[in-house]
């Protein structure tokens, strides 16, 4: 099973065991093939510069998404990387529901902007592609006219990866074992997204 829950700017707020329970029952059957490589003749996922190997196609799989609503592709950034990284091997989990990674509320310390934040959960390993095909899913849920997410399965993390004025993003990759959802994916964004008006 996979999890993914999102935060950033000023998205509506929401408690954390709404969220999950929104998201618990989110099955990744229809991802199984990009988890497990695939089939047929498709290649490998190749990492970006800086990119690290365990999330191996993950700045491609953004773009992809962002291209699709016409925002301007996302660059890697180390030091978004490295706060994401430093997060998902801290492994914190102090909030309800306990056995998922928490939202880390200092994550816009030291830029000069806000950072959002995806999180991606799963009980068994999760790509980087896994995550964003995670977060993409939730697409259905957003309406562009009224700009609005359905309170059934949410969109802030879609959004956040559509976010037109976010520049620049880096992501984590961690395994707790004490975890109920033992894989993460952390990605960091910057500007941050949810801010307010549209995302394209």
């Amino acid at each position: 099973m996979h999890i993914r829950t999102s935060i950033a700017g000023r998205a509506p707020a929401r408690s954390r065991l709404a969220r999950l329970r929104l998201l618990a029952a989110t099955l990744t059957v229809a991802l199984l093939p990009v988890a497990c490589g695939g089939g047929g003749d498709d290649p490998a996922p190749v990492a970006t510069p800086s990119e690290p190997a365990a999330l191996a196609g993950i700045t491609a799989a953004h773009n992809q998404l962002r291209s699709t609503v016409g925002a301007p592709p996302l660059v890697w950034s180390s030091a978004l990387a490295a706060t994401a990284q430093a997060w998902a091997d801290a492994g914190t989990d102090t909030q309800a529901p306990l056995g998922l990674l928490d939202h880390n509320p200092a994550r816009s310390t030291g830029y000069p902007y806000a950072v959002g934040e995806n999180l991606a959960a799963s009980t068994s390993p999760l790509t980087g592609q896994a995550a964003v095909a995670l977060w993409a899913a939730e697409a259905s849920g957003y309406d562009y006219a009224s700009n609005t997410c359905s309170a059934a399965s949410g969109c802030s993390q879609y959004t956040q990866v559509v976010w037109a004025t976010s520049r620049e993003f880096g992501c984590g990759v961690s395994y707790r074992p004490a975890l109920a959802y033992a894989y993460t994916v952390v990605c960091n964004y910057g500007p941050a997204g949810n801010t307010g008006g549209r995302p394209y």
